[in-house]
This record gives structure tokens, C-alpha cells and sequence, in this order.
């Protein structure tokens, strides 16, 4: 270009070579007929252009501009651009919910609607679809915007951080928010996402190359990505108190290189993630030697107070595993360090269960009704039957969530789960969501849950739109809990959008998952015997050893019994005495739930009759068995079952000797 005069009215190309309507000192409207006004036509600007018929028609426009400009040779020649650039004009750049006027979860109708001069078939309904906008790429799953990224340099936050810059500059500005000045923000060997949009819950994640002094605790290095995204990084504000059990079990070396040593690695992690000014605690139960003989030991070696890396780190180096497992004394001393009156939480993690007098289920009941603001969740580090069943119960009283974990980095993302009472609660767990189970009758559903459930048909297969899941029902019995839409998560936090790497790491180390062609699901519960299954994009080079691609889809499903061992007709079931022996029927692994791999009903009833108890064990102080080692047999059958705890028709534990031969 060698004449900067602007030029005369016509029609011109913007940057992204749509043509636009320059009226000699301003733009005007974008073409919309296939018959534009001759570039050298003086009042081509005053000529209202017809409706559109057809997005296709742009390109008939864009090939007869073309040869019009090519002929006439004015815009090229003689005259630079226009100096105000159209695609500046009209589409905004990146804000805390959006790119180029596309907010995050728009649909695919909504994006069309706003980028009017896209083809729909450049935009697929399903799968993933990316669109190229100025800097940015607008990326689409089955139909719904889940991430912006950048694509060039120029791709800027609102506060002007962009790729090539270096991360302090993000840290800086996003690092704290809000008035008391908390610290939100989630670490990877290569990512920082900070919150956008605390109402919105949108972050700003930067994906940078780490420098040699970058750490977890501390990254640094060059940004070379940014993307707005659907979630943001929270801990919750409410003091925690970590609860490690170091009983001798933890010794156990069936998680690599040890119980013990894969739960410390894991809390180390999250002390790493967390905010600077977190209040937390630490309670460790069974450490002592003499723990044999009292069931006494349990220590707080860390009171609830702001959190200190280095110090919470050294003081957890101290400890070994070694002795029992007293959890319902470690729960109530936990319960003594944090504040009455307002939100706190305990977060248990346990390998086995309770080997002393005092049930720890009651002890969480108890500590729930004095402290109605007190959340207690429980992690099942490799447990059994008995000891899930037994930290699911201790979970529910307390008003938490209770998941399982089989190696370390599971833990590590579990603890950093229930970190977040509020999101954990709200996520797609291993067996429910929102309330909903695995294995729930139609009939339990209506009545609750805003009436989403009233008008279901109890025959056929019905798919009813839950929050934000499709709960799927077959014959009155949920079968199946599916994501809808990117906001769902597991309460790993993995989404929609998000690589299935993540999913590989996180799940594939205890039971080897199921790899078909564009999904792959793994073992979620192996008690409860639930999956997860992924439908997922994958990537060239992807493979079923290293799977990686978008995600698209989240289900939780009794699924997986071709990936677990065979059952032995041993089940674990809540039951009371009442005269006659039999299931208590809510919250429990309940026999009536039991399905065969056909879903059908295994058990009509389930009257079960005590049979024998195991010896070696005793229930308060009683030659009767653990509680978790009594064996019963459904009524007439050959299946055999261990309670979980034994109680009369009120609740309240059996007291009185009972006679049950050994088995």
C-alpha cells in the first residue's frame, strides 16, 4: 500500500475477508444479496440490501466481489483500508464469559444465530466442532460451547495478559479475589486456571511451559494457551480437619508403595493445591504402640489454624502405621478443634473398619445434631465390603459424601474433592447424584426431588432431564445416570471437554477398563460394583493403552461385572432385630437391590436368618462376632450375607449375649 487516503465508497473485504460496505467515512452493513452494488457506485451505500435467503449465498457473494474487485482494481491500487477494522467494530473481544460476542455454554443455534456468516455445515450437531474467530477457536461439544482458546498472541484477557507473556503476569492479576482477599486458584505441571467469574463460575485457564524453578506451590514459566472455561477453581472457605488413619493395616502394600505411604503422598498434594490462608487441621488415629491396649490413641498434631506447607508436611513425616483403628474418639477430638456455630468440615480417611467399642456411625449422628453446620465425608482408601458400607453410613450422618479410592493419585483427587463440600455434593459420584442412586425404584423418586419424577411412566425406558444429568429408567429402576451438557462433573471434577487422559490416569490402575470404539469405561465402585463409562473424541495417535481426546459424554452404570472379579454370594446388608431377623430397606447394600446382568429383581425379599458368627472377633465385649463378621443366610437359600451392624427395632445396639454357633 503507498497511499494512505481513504477510499471511496464500495464495497471491501474485513480481516476475515466478509465483504462490508464503506460508505467513504464509516462502515456500514455486511453484504446480504448476491448482487452488491458496483465498488465505484456512489450511492451503492443508501441501497437497503433484501433479506437473506440462504448462509450459503455468502460464498456466491464472496466469489462475485472477487472478480468485481479484481476488475476495477480500486481497493488494492490506489487506496489503503479503511482504517477502522470491522472485526473489532463488531464482534468484542475476550471477556469473563465469552469470546467475539459467543458466551460459554451457548448452543449451536445460539452460535449460528451470533457468527451469522458461518455455514451450519461448518458447525456439526454433534461431536466436536471448532470454530476460527479472529484469535480465538470457539470449541463445541454436541452442540454446546464448552472452551474458547486462543489461536494467535493477540488473543488478550480484559486485563491484557496474553500467550508469550509470562505467568506471573496471570498471577498477578488473578491470583486473589474478593473482598477478604482469598487465594482460588488449581495447579498442574503445566496449568494455572484462576477464577473469571465467580457468578458465572468461569476461569481463565493458562497452560504455560514451566521454567527450571517452577513448582506446584509456585509456577512459573512462559504462557503459550489461554482459554476461558465452565468451571472455576474453589476450596471451600470453611475450616477442614484432615483425618488420616495410621493403623496397621495402612502397612499394607496392595497400593503402591504402601497404604500409608500413598495417603501421605496424596495429603501432600492437596496441602500443595490449597490456598496460603486455609484453615486446616490434622487428626491421626492409631499411630501408637500401645494403641492395642485402649483404643486411645489419637492425636491432633496440627489444630485447626492457617495453613503452613512445610510445617504440615514435616509433622505428617512423623507419623507411621502401626495400631488400631479407634475412629469414632478420632471423629469426636476432630469435631473438638473446629468451630460451633458455623461451616466446618472433616474429611476421614480410612482403610478399614472401627476395631474398637463405640460405633462410629452413632458417634457421626451425634456429632451432626450438636453441630448442625458440621459436614463429615469419608474416603474408603482400598476397603472391603464391611468397611465402605461402614464409612458410607458414617458419611450419611454426618451429612457428607463418602467415596471410595484405590491408589494414590485417586486420593489425591478425592481429598481435593471434599475440600469443596458444596461441589462434591453437587457431583456425578460413583453411585448417585443429587439424591439419586443406582438401583432406585421409581417409586422411592416420586414425591421428591421437585416432582421430576411424578410423571414417569414404570414400564419401558424413560430418560428424565435431572438438574443437569438425564437419569435413565428401565422398567420403574434407575439403570443409569448420563451427563447433559458441559457443567456436569464427577466428583473427580473431570467434565465434558476435558481430555480423557485425565480419566485414564485417575481410573485404570486397579481394574483394567473396557476400550471400545469411542468410549471407555472403568470401574467406579468396585463394592457397589458401578462404573464409569466416557464417550470421547479421540485424537490421532490416541490409543487404547494412552487414550486422549475430548470427552462428550459422562455416564454412571451398574456396568462393569465382565471387569470385576466373580461374586461369591457374599453381600453386605444392614439389618435389625425385630424377632424376626430382616433388612432395614433405606441406605444400605440392600438385597431387593441386587440385579442380575439381565437387570432383573434377584431377590423379591430379603428375611434373612443369622447363622453363625466368625470367631476371633466381638461386639461389644460380646462372644458374638464383629458386627461386619456375622454371616446370615436369606431364608431359604444357599446366599450368604455379613451385617454391617446389628440393632433392635428402635435403632439402638444390641446389648443382650446372643447365641450363634460359630461357622
Amino acid at each position: 500500500m503507498t497511499n494512505s487516503q481513504q477510499p471511496p465508497p464500495g464495497w471491501y473485504p474485513d480481516p476475515s475477508g466478509r465483504p462490508r460496505w464503506w460508505d467513504g467515512t464509516a462502515w456500514g452493513g455486511y453484504a446480504t444479496t448476491p448482487d452488491p452494488a458496483p465498488t465505484t457506485s456512489p450511492d451503492a451505500g443508501t441501497t437497503p440490501p433484501a433479506p437473506r435467503r440462504r448462509r450459503r449465498a455468502v460464498a456466491v457473494i464472496a466469489a462475485c466481489l472477487a472478480a468485481v474487485i479484481a476488475g476495477v482494481g480500486i481497493a488494492w491500487v490506489a487506496f489503503d483500508r479503511p482504517d477502522e477494522d470491522p472485526a473489532d467494530e463488531e464482534r468484542p473481544g475476550l471477556t469473563a464469559i465469552g469470546y467475539a460476542g459467543v458466551d460459554l455454554g451457548d448452543s449451536r443455534a445460539t452460535v449460528l444465530e451470533k457468527l451469522d456468516y458461518l455455514d451450519e455445515d461448518e458447525v456439526a450437531e454433534t461431536g466436536i466442532a471448532s470454530v476460527a474467530v479472529d484469535d480465538g477457536e470457539i470449541v463445541l461439544i454436541d452442540g454446546e460451547v464448552v472452551e474458547i482458546h486462543s489461536t494467535t498472541d493477540d488473543f488478550a484477557t480484559p486485563e491484557d495478559v496474553r500467550p508469550g507473556d509470562d505467568l506471573s503476569a496471570a498471577d498477578e492479576e488473578y491470583a486473589v479475589y474478593g473482598s477478604d482477599g482469598e487465594e482460588s486458584r488449581t495447579v498442574t505441571d503445566s496449568t494455572v486456571t484462576y477464577v473469571a467469574d465467580v457468578e458465572a463460575e468461569t476461569g481463565y485457564r493458562f497452560t504455560f511451559e514451566p521454567d527450571g524453578s517452577s513448582t506446584i506451590d509456585q509456577p512459573s514459566g512462559e504462557i503459550t494457551d489461554i482459554a476461558i472455561v465452565n468451571h472455576i477453581p474453589t476450596f471451600t472457605s470453611a475450616p477442614v480437619m484432615v483425618v488420616l488413619d495410621s493403623s496397621g493395616s495402612m502397612e499394607e502394600t496392595d497400593v503402591y508403595p504402601s497404604r500409608w505411604d500413598a495417603a501421605v503422598g496424596a495429603t501432600y498434594s492437596l496441602i500443595d493445591a490449597m490456598p496460603a490462608r486455609h484453615e486446616v487441621g490434622l487428626t491421626v488415629y492409631g499411630a501408637g504402640e500401645n494403641s492395642y491396649d485402649e483404643c486411645q490413641d489419637v492425636s491432633v498434631p496440627i489444630p485447626v489454624s492457617p495453613l503452613d506447607r512445610e510445617s504440615f508436611k514435616s509433622t505428617l513425616a512423623n507419623y507411621g502405621p502401626v495400631g488400631l483403628t479407634p475412629i469414632s474418639l478420632a471423629l469426636s477430638q476432630a469435631a473438638a478443634q473446629l468451630p460451633t456455630g458455623e461451616e466446618a468440615t472433616i474429611v476421614l480417611v480410612s482403610d478399614g473398619l472401627d476395631t474398637c467399642e463405640v460405633p462410629p456411625c452413632e458417634t457421626a449422628a451425634d456429632l451432626k445434631e450438636a453441630n448442625p453446620d458440621l459436614t463429615i465425608h469419608t474416603i474408603g482408601f482400598s476397603v472391603d465390603g464391611g468397611a465402605r458400607a461402614e464409612l458410607s453410613c458414617i458419611a450419611e450422618a454426618g451429612g457428607g459424601v463418602s467415596v471410595p479410592a484405590d491408589n494414590q493419585a485417586l486420593l489425591a483427587s478425592r481429598l481435593a474433592a471434599l475440600f469443596n463440600s458444596e461441589a462434591a455434593e453437587t457431583s456425578l459420584r460413583p453411585d448417585s447424584y443429587e439424591g439419586v442412586e443406582l438401583g432406585d425404584e421409581l417409586s422411592e423418586l416420586q414425591g421428591q426431588h421437585g416432582g421430576a419424577f411424578d410423571d414417569v411412566a414404570a414400564t419401558g425406558r424413560v430418560e428424565v432431564v435431572f438438574i443437569d444429568c438425564v437419569v435413565v429408567i428401565e422398567d420403574g429402576v434407575v439403570v443409569e445416570i448420563q451427563s447433559s451438557g458441559a457443567r456436569t462433573r464427577t466428583v473427580d471434577d473431570l467434565r465434558v471437554g476435558d481430555d480423557i487422559g485425565r480419566a485414564h490416569e485417575l481410573y485404570a490402575g486397579s481394574y483394567a477398563p473396557r476400550v471400545e470404539d469411542g468410549s471407555i469405561t472403568y470401574v467406579a465402585d468396585p463394592v457397589q460394583r458401578t462404573g464409569y463409562r466416557f464417550d470421547y473424541e479421540p485424537d490421532d495417535g490416541s490409543s487404547s493403552e494412552d487414550p486422549h481426546g475430548l470427552i462428550r459424554k459422562i455416564v454412571i452404570c451398574r456396568c462393569v461385572d465382565d471387569l470385576l472379579p466373580e461374586q461369591e454370594g457374599i453381600f453386605r446388608v444392614q439389618v435389625a432385630f425385630t424377632g424376626e431377623t430382616f433388612v432395614n430397606m433405606r441406605k444400605a447394600h440392600q438385597l431387593d437391590r441386587i440385579r442380575t446382568k439381565a437387570n432383573e429383581r434377584a431377590y423379591e425379599e430379603a428375611v434373612l436368618e443369622v447363622v453363625c458368627y466368625v470367631e476371633g472377633f466381638t461386639y461389644r465385649s460380646k462372644e458374638l462376632g464383629r458386627s461386619s463378621n456375622l454371616f446370615a443366610r436369606v431364608a431359604d437359600s444357599d446366599l450368604y450375607v455379613a451385617t454391617l451392624f446389628l440393632s433392635d427395632d428402635y435403632g439402638q445396639p444390641i446389648e443382650d449375649d446372643v447365641d450363634f454357633p460359630a461357622c
